[in-house]
């Protein structure tokens, strides 16, 4: 008879050690259970069956649902420093992406303060993508770009003592054979382009005005480096304002046209004898471009105080 009490009082005090009325209804079940089997059910199996079906009542008030996890925190870059024997001066500063690759690296004066130079690295983290170096005073002083191997140079540019462009040169696919060449104004601003052939000879040339943007004028040149002709442009810097043709020692004019605001209709049609200065013949035009003539004489001589 203990026993039976026993069992009783251990599935209605459940798991909290009192008597609830959820347990003592389920206690009493289980006591009838017990008494179908002969009373041989332990009280163990019992009471792990009530914990199990407890457990199973918690998990269903969420709905079935497991809870979310947690996502993984994201890979972030660092920075790895090292420093002069003082122990406190920074000497370099190196970028480590998330994937461990070397992204930049910065060298200091000796000041630690000020940057000397600073190199950034393609994804691999060893192939240069380009390099800076600083003047004490933090302006820069050049740059370099590199091709996809890390050494052959693409572009450099140079900086004046306040830190504006003075010159950039791009470079053929060798690192070594020009492919343009421009120079700024004070202020930083573009003023000449000159591109170059493939052999490096000088192929045209493009002047800009102050806003270093809209184009001034238009040279190409000939194989061996000698003018060919050069066109000027309007205020917008694309509607034609002159075209002048050069002979083959490149200095001396041949010819030139101009033209009215639209840039297509011509204004007048100008030849040079042999010094490109003296003028041979001028064709005046209408503005519909019919010949109107510019004196009562076509075998008009004069020197063109414009050349």
């Amino acid at each position: 008879m203990n026993y039976f009490y026993n069992i009783f009082t251990t599935l209605a005090k459940g798991k909290t050690g009192v008597f609830t009325g959820k347990a003592l209804f389920v206690s009493i079940l289980a006591f009838g259970l017990m008494l179908s089997c002969g009373g041989n059910a332990p009280v163990s199996d019992i009471a792990s069956g009530l914990d199990s079906k407890d457990k199973t009542e918690e998990g269903d008030k969420t709905d079935g649902t497991t809870p979310p996890t947690q996502p993984e925190p994201a890979l972030m870059e660092t920075t790895e420093t090292t420093y002069l024997a003082d122990g406190t001066t920074k000497a370099t500063e190196t970028v480590i992406r998330a994937d461990g690759t070397k992204k930049s690296e910065t060298i200091y004066y000796a000041d630690g303060v000020a940057i000397a130079s600073e190199t950034t690295y393609y994804t691999d983290g060893t192939t240069k993508d380009t390099d800076t170096s600083y003047r004490i005073d933090g302006t820069k002083e050049a740059s370099t770009s590199y091709y996809a191997d890390g050494t052959t140079k693409a572009t450099t540019t140079t900086y004046r003592a306040d830190g504006t462009k003075e010159a950039t040169t791009t470079y053929q696919a060798d690192g070594v054979t020009k492919a343009t060449d421009t120079s700024y104004r004070a202020d930083g601003t573009k003023e000449v382009t000159i591109s170059y052939r493939t052999d490096g000879t000088k192929e045209a040339t493009t002047t800009y005005r102050a806003d270093g943007v809209t184009k001034a004028s238009d040279t190409s040149y000939r194989a061996d480096g000698t003018k060919q002709e050069t066109t000027t442009y309007q205020a917008d810097g694309v509607t034609k304002a002159s075209y002048t043709s050069y002979r083959p020692d490149g200095v001396t004019k041949e010819a030139t046209t101009t033209y009215r605001a639209d840039g297509v209709t011509k204004a007048s049609y100008t030849t040079y004898q042999a010094d490109g200065v003296t003028i041979n013949y001028v064709l005046c035009y209408t503005e519909t471009g019919d010949d109107e003539g510019c004196n009562a004489s076509h075998d008009l001589s004069y020197t063109d105080t414009d050349a």
